[in-house]
């Protein structure tokens, strides 16, 4: 019989198993979870596609601040304060920085605002974010605390966007003067939250060096860049947004773009505008 066709040997599975260290932690969590009596429902649209909470939150030295606007709302909500010794002596910046965050969150939940609704919050610290976005962490503490906001989600229906920016970005924000005492920056100032989020933006608007340092990454090539402004299609009548009249269906934006010539750079994603 020939090596490839042969089957692999079988191997016995223990009837033990030694157990990880972080097995005990995980257990509870999962015990957490599941303490409801009937499966509980996780939304995958909110409820009121209107209710949109954006916010920040940071923490410096041994204070935090934290501020969240709902959208088409005039009212900010923020709160800042001083770690006690202990926190500051014993907990890393990770910790305080996600936890500011949590606590914020837990705090609005308690006047029942953010259910239903969709939140965006948004955060300096890339430990928190990644922490939150995978799901899990090494670290024993920053799960307890993304374990927090995984069950805050159940309760209240609420679908959370954590989210990183620059430090530069909370500066101009103002949460990160909060947390200095200082109430007089960004949005405490008076602007909009949305103001500093920037999302409706595609990453060569936020960044316009961006686009040169990948032309010279790639060398030599001729590197063709979706832009997404012209790319969108209007659902309503099936012409391009542009507003150019075509006789034909636009193509589907899926489709070897990068092959495509154009006679229009204008319109480059319309299969009537092809060579």
């Amino acid at each position: 019989m020939s090596s490839s066709s042969a089957q692999p040997a079988e191997v016995e599975i223990p009837s033990l198993a030694a157990a990880v260290p972080r097995l005990a932690a995980n257990v509870s969590s999962l015990m957490k979870l599941c303490k409801s009596d009937t499966a509980p429902c996780r939304r995958v649209r909110p409820k009121f596609s209107a209710s949109v909470l954006n916010g920040f939150g940071d923490a410096s030295g041994t204070a935090f601040g934290d501020a969240s606007q709902f959208q088409n709302s005039s009212d900010i909500h923020f709160q800042f304060g001083q770690w006690m010794s202990s926190v500051t002596q014993e907990e890393s910046s990770n910790w305080q920085e996600f936890t500011s965050l949590v606590e914020h969150l837990e705090e609005r939940n308690s006047d029942g605002q953010p259910c239903d609704a969709e939140a965006f919050m948004f955060t300096d610290n890339s430990a928190a974010e990644a922490a939150f976005w995978k799901g899990t962490s090494k670290s024993r503490k920053l799960l307890h605390l993304v374990l927090r906001l995984r069950q805050l989600e159940m309760t209240t229906g609420m679908i959370l966007h954590s989210i990183h920016v620059s430090g530069k970005r909370m500066i101009a924000q103002g949460t990160d003067g909060l947390s200095r005492g200082d109430h007089l920056t960004g949005a405490l100032a008076g602007q909009s939250l949305t103001a500093f989020m920037l999302l409706q933006l595609g990453v060569f608007e936020r960044s316009p060096t961006l686009k040169e340092w990948a032309v010279q990454t790639l060398g030599g090539c001729d590197p063709f860049f979706f832009n997404r402004k012209i790319g969108l299609m209007n659902q309503l009548d099936k012409r391009p947004v542009c507003g150019v009249q075509h006789q034909q269906q636009p193509m589907l934006l899926s489709k070897g773009l990068a092959a495509l010539g154009t006679n229009d750079p204008t319109c480059h994603m319309c299969c009537s505008c092809q060579d």
